[in-house]
């Protein structure tokens, strides 16, 4: 038996539906918002060109999903108490 790929969809005869990646300046203003109304903390524009970054990688982590570039690592390095954790769970 052959497992299904990554498009199939459970119900026989539906369809999947991708669905777009979130937007960065979405995403970034969220993040800003739970950074500062939620952690108490200061925003600035490098840490929102951060969690921009954080936000493009995450897109195309997701968009890979299924494809060749799925296995493909994304590398960013921002610096400490820069909001790295937080993003990934609101994303």
């Amino acid at each position: 038996m052959v497992a299904p790929g990554p498009a199939s969809a459970s119900v026989p005869g539906s369809v999947l539906v991708p669905v777009p990646p979130v937007s960065s300046i979405a995403f970034v203003d969220r993040m800003e918002k739970h950074w500062v109304e939620t952690l108490g903390n200061a925003s600035s524009e490098k840490l929102r060109a951060i969690w921009g970054q954080l936000a493009e990688a995450f897109g195309q982590a997701i968009g890979a999903h299924g494809t060749d570039e799925e296995g493909t690592w994304r590398v960013l390095r921002p610096p400490t108490g820069t909001g790295k954790t937080h993003p990934k769970w609101d994303y």
